[in-house]
């Protein structure tokens, strides 16, 4: 109001320009263009997810106990072995409650389906759905690198991600 900030009823669209960028005339051209990127982007992004869970699944298969601390194991694969299977140890953080059981929970379900698969199978069934949880930063770093810098430099950062030693290792 006075202040020459642009109103929409001071915007002059004659120039075939409006707000976003786009001209008038071009937008069906633009959207179809986009739409046919935007599928190609997807495509690659699946492309690379797949990539990288075969090789957490490859990595899983070859050398399968990637436990670095035990106490991970014993808060939470042991919890949830304890629900399945009905013996375990209880440490002082469940017998006081100070802590969730939301991630030993999963785990325990997890166990369950893998149960019937034989003497291993109950703990493949956690470590291939937790590889599977592990490409979630694959598909983040593609998806944020593409909008930043491009589709070449996204494929290029996500397939780093997607073979880092640490994330593989932790999977």
């Amino acid at each position: 109001m006075g202040l020459g900030f642009p109103t929409h009823s001071r915007i002059n669209y004659s120039s075939g320009v409006v707000p976003g960028g786009y001209f008038t005339g071009m937008s069906q051209f633009m959207n179809s263009i986009d739409s046919h990127h935007r599928r190609l982007d997807y495509r690659l992004l699946w492309i690379v997810c797949l990539l990288t869970f075969a090789f957490r699944v490859v990595t899983l298969l070859r050398w399968g106990n990637n436990y670095l601390w035990p106490d991970e194991v014993y808060q939470s694969l042991e919890q949830a072995h304890r629900a399945i299977f009905g013996y375990g140890i209880v440490p002082w953080e469940y017998r006081d409650a100070v802590r969730s059981w939301v991630f030993p929970g999963a785990l325990a379900g997890l166990m369950a389906i893998g149960a019937p698969l034989g003497r291993g199978g109950y703990l493949f069934v956690p470590r291939l759905a937790l590889s599977l949880l592990s490409v979630t930063p694959v598909a983040i770093t593609f998806l944020w690198t593409r909008r930043s810098t491009g589709r070449v430099a996204a494929v290029v950062a996500a397939i780093y991600v997607g073979v880092w030693s640490k994330l593989v290792y932790f999977a």
